[in-house]
């Protein structure tokens, strides 16, 4: 009994320093002062509910691995509305890992653009590429026979797979990124190609209502047809004229 007293004092004091956080953390929270509109509560209540109603066909979505839920999530009436609705912005965005998978596998049908099986990397030169191995993707995509063969093929590799990716909790993960980042660092690097690219994924941030975008950019590494390095001025250059170009049409953005 008294062991039993004792469990239920500890409990009772535990819940309330519990309760003291917890009022605490809403008190400080950035959401705090904000109070919401008619239209925005019932916003709130129908978002509630299209939550509760996949939830209620699957509870089993909050866990697991991503790939198994990604689909029924994507297709979801919740992420359709979630998509449809404004975003005040999106943090810490890697440019280099931003462009879809088939954007990156249309770039590869210039006819500058190599790739080399040994390697598993891509480079890019309108003056060529001597170096032992590379062969222009255009070419390769004859040898296979069918195009969307080599597409496929390509498209397996940029990847991160599951396989790749079945330590999600854990370290090992990483070592598979980094042939992934390798494979495409020309890709993105090519200087007309990340113009290209960053037009691209500013354009999709826009489609789903998100008008600012913190990027994430090393610099120093774009280069031009001759293999040297931009400089930082003319790197910004080409975020100054993806941003001229995109606000013509996107003067918020």
């Amino acid at each position: 009994m008294f062991f039993t007293l004792g469990l239920f004092i500890d409990m009772t004091d535990y819940m309330v320093q519990r309760q003291i956080l917890l009022d605490k953390s809403e008190s400080e929270h950035f959401s705090r002062d904000i109070i919401l509109t008619k239209t925005e509560q019932s916003a709130d209540l129908k978002l509630n509910s299209l939550r509760n109603l996949i939830l209620g066909e699957d509870p089993s979505l909050v866990t697991g691995l991503y790939y198994e839920k990604y689909q029924k999530l994507k297709e979801s009436k919740l992420y359709e509305a979630l998509i449809q609705m404004p975003k005040p912005a999106v943090h810490h965005l890697h440019i280099t890992a931003g462009a879809p998978v088939e954007y990156l596998i249309r770039l590869t049908y210039y006819d500058y653009v190599y790739y080399n099986d040994r390697t598993g990397l891509f480079k890019v030169s309108k003056k060529g590429i001597s170096e032992e191995g590379y062969q222009k993707t255009v070419t390769l995509r004859k040898y296979w026979g069918k195009a969307a063969d080599f597409d496929a093929y390509l498209r397996e590799k940029i990847l991160l797979s599951r396989k790749d990716g079945c330590c999600q909790e854990s370290h090992p993960i990483w070592m598979n990124f980094q042939p992934k980042f390798m494979l495409t660092l020309e890709l993105y690097n090519y200087f007309e190609f990340f113009e290209k690219i960053l037009f691209k994924v500013c354009k999709i941030f826009i489609k789903q209502n998100v008008f600012i975008i913190e990027l994430r950019h090393i610099f120093g590494m774009m280069f031009d047809d001759d293999g040297a390095k931009l400089t930082v001025e003319q790197e910004l250059d080409i975020y100054h004229r993806v941003l001229n170009k995109i606000q013509r049409d996107y003067p918020l953005f």
